[in-house]
């Protein structure tokens, strides 16, 4: 049927408002504002060399809240374009009184821009930290800290901090163990920082506020070149007097059913919130022992404490590592297997496995500790001896244990004075390699484990661990 005049105008005036549309639609696409994405990460360099989880990213301009994930990831989109000054905050640097460096990034129209964050490398922090340290101070470590107050992890200001360990000094009757030590105090946030602390012995760390309440810990050397360690002590009750003496974990987790004893007629344990009762009287003096299930054990001379604390928190540092599925269904571990374990974990010593020995096939056992840090060994002869290269002690002889058990100490042997070939005496050559499922060097009594005398040993500890798992083997 043929379209009437009419009908192609009514047409025309419907389909009139539709071009007007479609042209403020495309009015409006033309004008969208210009903008872009921003990706990137977090990397600890200083205290984990790990992705930096739970970091606040800022953006100069942008008003925007942005945390990294579980991965030190982040993504920033429809962010207008330009150029943009970009940091970030974290707890740690907190903690340490030190800023993340500032860096600009540029935005460009419907890009994606990537761009990577790091904390301030050991160098640099420790220039920061510690003016007085040269570039290549590698011997040490720098430890940053924190204290607080155990429950709601309050700031501990005004605190004296101080680190211990023991070295050894050569005088008229011969080594003598010496505890030193550095002292700081904590700043109005809680925090402090050691610029020269040992890297091959753990220190002890004891925070006292001066109220009658102290905090201690031990620090550990990690493979970075700075750490980072919360001290906490005991926490303040509703009436504004302090709580009980706890029992922690290294990470401020309550530890019940923990032994703690200072020389009274009973040890005590610490209740399901990790606090406990000890009575002091007549004790001021005692050394203050504490021991955990699957913890390492905690020994506070009693000549450390100016005077016996109204409260005390103890951190311990774990000591297990569970042994795999594998090792469970192929054999029973020997029981010497966790701690074994936990003290090659915090590598302070240096550690023979049975597959090291399997790869080396040594026919003597004492050729398995050519290479080992810390110690020489007379190639003619095989018998090792301590050094210590940062002091004058020259050569020094080990305390040997076989499974546990301390072996008889063996002077150098006559017929060795005179003839460089005899073997070496003890469990180095009373011991076949084929016998032998680890061993364990610890050259400076600083950094002996107290189940091997601590610094008693003072001229260091070598550990035999055999296959057999039995007691000493008779004397050679």
């Amino acid at each position: 049927m043929p379209m009437s005049m009419r009908s192609v105008m009514r047409v025309l005036l419907v389909g009139a408002p539709c071009a007007h549309v479609a042209q403020a639609q495309s009015s409006t696409s033309v004008a969208r504002p210009a903008v872009g994405r921003l990706t990137g990460d977090v990397f600890d360099s200083l205290f984990t060399r790990e992705p930096l989880a739970d970091a606040s990213i800022y953006m100069e301009g942008l008003d925007r809240v942005i945390i990294t994930d579980a991965n030190g990831r982040f993504r920033v989109d429809s962010v207008p374009v330009g150029l943009y000054r970009l940091t970030f905050f974290h707890a740690s640097l907190e903690a340490a009184g030190l800023q993340a460096p500032t860096t600009y990034v540029e935005i460009l129209d419907q890009e994606r821009t990537e761009v990577r964050l790091s904390t301030p490398g050991y160098e640099r922090a420790a220039r920061l930290a510690c003016r007085s340290l040269p570039s290549t101070s590698a011997p040490t470590r720098v430890l940053f800290g924190v204290a607080k107050r155990t429950g709601d992890a309050s700031p501990v200001s005004g605190a004296l901090v101080r680190a211990s360990w023991v070295e050894l000094t050569r005088g008229p009757s011969g080594n003598t163990p010496t505890r030193v030590g550095l002292d700081t105090r904590t700043s109005d946030g809680g925090g402090f920082v050691f610029c020269d602390l040992p890297v091959d012995a753990g220190s002890r760390l004891l925070v006292d506020a001066g109220d009658g309440s102290i905090g201690v810990a031990t620090y550990w050397p990690g493979p970075a070149g700075a750490s980072m360690q919360t001290i906490y002590l005991p926490a303040m009750d509703s009436a504004g007097r302090r709580a009980r003496s706890v029992v922690l974990s290294a990470q401020g987790t309550p530890l019940g059913n923990a032994t703690i004893a200072n020389g009274t007629d009973a040890p005590v344990r610490s209740d399901a919130r990790g606090q406990f009762a000890l009575d002091w009287r007549g004790h001021p003096d005692s050394d203050l022992t504490v021991r955990a299930i699957g913890m390492q054990a905690f020994e506070l001379p009693g000549d450390e404490l100016a005077s016996p604390p109204r409260a005390i928190a103890i951190a311990l540092d774990d000591a297990g590592r569970r042994l795999s599925t594998v090792s469970v269904k192929a054999r029973r571990a020997p029981a010497w297997v966790d701690a074994f374990e936990a003290r090659r974990t915090a590598g302070l010593g240096s550690f023979v496995t049975r597959a090291d020995i399997d790869k080396r096939n040594p026919s003597q056992t004492w050729q398995m500790l050519f290479g080992v840090p810390g110690i020489q060994i007379n190639p003619q002869s095989g018998r090792p001896s301590s050094l210590y290269p940062s002091t004058l002690l020259g050569a020094c002889d080990f305390r040997y244990f076989v499974d546990g058990v301390l072996f008889p100490d063996f002077p150098p042997d006559p017929r060795e004075l005179q003839n460089p070939r005899v073997r070496p005496p003890g469990p180095l050559s009373a011991i076949p390699p084929t016998e032998v499922e680890a061993i364990e060097v610890y050259p400076r009594a600083n950094g002996v484990p107290s189940e091997f005398g601590g610094t008693q040993s003072a001229c260091g500890v070598i550990a035999i661990w055999t296959r057999k798992g039995g007691g000493a083997p008779a004397r050679p």
